[in-house]
């Protein structure tokens, strides 16, 4: 049996970190965010406390600051309701007020039909890609604070959305054919139930563009092993469907084509199969965790009527998942207790969320992730 959540003393909450370096702008809607830059460190030429050379530009903190147009205005619950009747199908959903925000369901909502002039030729918003040298790009994870648990958090209210590039990185050498560009992308919602001066929900993206493909995208077979934790409190199998796949992609404006169409993902990105979205990886954990904290607070005494929420998620996608492949998403309550959130003494306890493929032996954590999680 897990313990209940106790008195533990607070520690300071990563999502805390996490918004302070969000999107923080007096107008939302008109002016241009502000972005934190990097601290300067010691041997910086401008403070002058050492003649250590500084390090080399990066050649796409161009795209740093960069904002990407958001609809302003209610949250879309009828993209949310939709979302929920296509997860159904696939998983065993726990019970929720329709009129909520539910963890994760943030994403179907204030996003843009990109004109087809800004796309690439594989259907990918080009607002942000480092260039056509990098023509391939796949999604490497993300996190996602919730400030405002989705139990408080009615559809029906004004959300203003706000996005843009936080950061660019190379990885490997830049002249190599398997270099990566890592590009962030911060989006945070600010709710009218604060005043529209601090976000409801805030969000970091992290994507991965490339010259060419790694072979481990180019085969459904498993060549990395990691292996998943044992005893999970709550689990759930299901498979992917190409529905499911559309769906999310059109609640989502999302036109990659490495989601919607087979000949053109073997073709051009040598994939054989349809590549599971890694935003809609990210819903299907946090679903699973909402059911297993269901289920958990039943099992509780003293939790009264109060629900146990998500405050802060994080996750990496580690290998592919591909479309009509049997995956398990579990999860479980890990040692140890997680930072409290900022701004109560509500304790904490941190949980281990997971996405693994194959069987027996052959069984591997695909998709990691970790959530903060306390009392509403």
């Amino acid at each position: 049996m897990h313990r209940a959540l106790g008195g533990h003393k607070r520690k300071s909450y990563q999502a805390a970190q996490f918004c302070a370096r969000c999107i923080k702008a007096k107008s939302h809607t008109d002016s241009k965010p502000q972005v934190n830059r990097p601290e300067q460190r010691d041997g910086d030429p401008i403070s002058g406390a050492s003649s250590v050379a500084p390090p080399e530009r990066d050649p796409f903190d161009y795209l740093r600051g960069r904002r990407l147009k958001t609809h302003d205005g209610p949250w879309n619950s009828s993209n949310m309701h939709m979302l929920s009747r296509a997860l159904s199908a696939h998983l065993s959903i726990a019970p929720a007020q329709r009129t909520r925000v539910l963890p994760g369901f943030h994403q179907v909502s204030g996003n843009d039909a990109i004109p087809e002039h800004l796309l690439c030729d594989d259907g990918a918003d080009a607002r942000y890609s480092p260039g056509p040298d990098w023509k391939f790009r796949v999604w490497a994870g993300g996190q996602m604070a919730f400030n405002v648990p989705w139990t408080r958090l009615d559809m029906a209210s004004t959300v203003l959305p706000n996005e843009l590039v936080l950061a660019t990185r190379v990885i490997g050498d830049l002249n190599s054919d398997h270099a990566k560009v890592k590009v962030t992308i911060g989006r945070s919602y600010f709710s009218e139930l604060h005043g529209g001066n601090f976000p409801a929900i805030t969000e970091k993206k992290y994507l991965f563009f490339m010259r060419s493909i790694p072979p481990s995208l180019q085969s459904v077979d498993i060549q990395r092993r990691f292996q998943p934790p044992a005893n999970p409190f709550h689990v759930e199998t299901m498979t992917p469907s190409s529905t499911l796949l559309f769906r999310f992609s059109a609640l989502t404006m999302n036109d990659h084509k490495i989601h919607l169409d087979t000949e053109y993902t073997r073709r051009v990105y040598g994939i054989p199969k349809l590549l599971v979205q890694g935003p809609l990886t990210g819903v299907l954990m946090l679903e699973v965790l909402r059911k297993a904290l269901y289920i958990y607070g039943k099992e509780q005494t003293g939790f009264q009527d109060r629900s146990l929420v998500v405050t802060y998620f994080n996750y990496k996608n580690i290998m592919p998942l591909f479309v009509d492949e049997k995956i398990t998403i579990a999860c479980r309550k890990i040692d140890g207790r997680g930072p409290a959130r900022f701004g109560d003494n509500t304790p904490t306890e941190t949980w281990r969320v997971w996405i693994q493929k194959g069987e027996g032996d052959n069984a591997t954590v695909a998709v990691k992730g970790d959530a903060v999680v306390s009392l509403d």
